[in-house]
């Protein structure tokens, strides 16, 4: 297992790459695979419109594709799969945890349009498949590098 840290040292593999993409603010990740162009993906990652708003940085990359699911499963809780629809936060994306305080605060300030959190919620967001990750810029955020190599050399025993 390889892992590179600057883009420059790619090359194409038919086995492809695993790559990890951190916001400017280093409060979202993006894992995701390309095969074979890994240079080709992270560019279009970057210039996107629904990704435009973070920014992303490229991280590292591990030279094979079948990483990608392993680093997900291993940051599963910090996934971004709603995307909030209505008022202040429309078009933003959240963690479960993240989007469910938004629905207990909204059904707290309407308790006329939403009967319960549940409603609030299912009414408010939309479940996506991005391969978004909120990480606390504190807990996670400066130790990144270091918790993806863990979490790889765990995957590879």
């Amino acid at each position: 297992m390889k892992i590179i840290y600057d883009l420059e040292d790619a090359r194409k593999y038919k086995r492809g790459w695993t790559y990890v993409l951190l916001s400017k603010d280093k409060k979202m990740m993006k894992i995701g695979h390309a095969i074979p162009d890994l240079k080709r993906r992270v560019y279009q990652n970057q210039h996107i419109k629904q990704n435009k708003q973070y920014d992303f940085q490229f991280l590292l990359a591990i030279d094979h594709a079948k990483y990608e699911h392993a680093l997900h499963k291993h940051f599963g809780k910090y996934q971004c799969c709603y995307k909030w629809l209505e008022g202040e936060h429309k078009g933003q994306h959240f963690n479960e945890r993240e989007a469910s305080a938004l629905a207990l605060r909204l059904f707290k300030n309407d308790k006329v349009n939403y009967s319960s959190t549940y409603e609030a919620f299912n009414d408010n967001t939309q479940v996506t498949r991005l391969e978004l990750f909120s990480i606390p810029p504190r807990k996670i955020g400066a130790r990144l590098t270091e918790l993806i190599t863990e979490a790889l050399t765990e995957i590879t025993k």
